[in-house]
């Protein structure tokens, strides 16, 4: 797969191939990351380095040019710092991913048994954002900031922005469900 993006992408430029390639390993390695892939990961970086290097070789013409053109920075990375910002693009590796371990759901939990903190938790194992939200929705006992009314497992919940005294929406986030939502927003519009 990634041997073929190199052979469509011979003459591109190499910001290109390294979007192209990271968007393919990314999608890959995030699918993957659950299994025990470490070892699969790193063969598949030794592997792919193979491959780059010998695309680059080929492209620029020799071995020496290919290094100093692709594998100038950050040690051999595939990369290259533009001259005009000196901003620098590599490729990251497979084996950079985060390896998650998979955990099962425990016997008798179900999302329609009203054990919603169960399945929060299970999202937030791994996933910062995820983790801060759920505290978010601890503060909240799990209630919604504007009717107080406790999520069920079928609400449609929204986060919201609460807006300051000028009406410019400040950092503070809550939890709400979807009507009260648009209730909130709908007597904003009306004032």
């Amino acid at each position: 797969m990634l041997k073929n993006i190199l052979k469509k992408y011979k003459n591109a430029p190499l910001a290109a191939v390294i979007e192209k390639l990271a968007k393919k390993i990314t999608g890959w390695t995030n699918y993957y990351a659950i299994s025990k892939c470490t070892k699969t990961f790193s063969y598949l970086d030794s592997l792919l380095f193979k491959a780059l290097f010998k695309w680059a070789a080929k492209r620029f013409k020799g071995k020496m040019i290919a290094k100093e053109k692709c594998f100038n920075v950050r040690g051999w990375k595939f990369g290259f710092r533009e001259e005009k910002t000196g901003k620098i693009f590599w490729l990251r590796r497979h084996d950079q991913t985060l390896v998650r371990s998979f955990i099962k759901i425990a016997a008798g939990e179900s999302i329609y048994n009203g054990n919603i903190m169960y399945f929060a938790k299970r999202l937030g194992y791994h996933n910062k954002r995820i983790s801060n939200l759920i505290k978010l929705l601890k503060n909240q006992k799990f209630e919604c900031a504007y009717c107080k009314t406790v999520f069920m497992a079928n609400d449609l919940i929204e986060l919201h922005h609460v807006l300051n005294f000028d009406k410019i929406r400040s950092k503070k986030l809550e939890f709400v469900h979807r009507h009260c939502h648009d209730t909130i927003h709908g007597l904003k519009n009306q004032i």
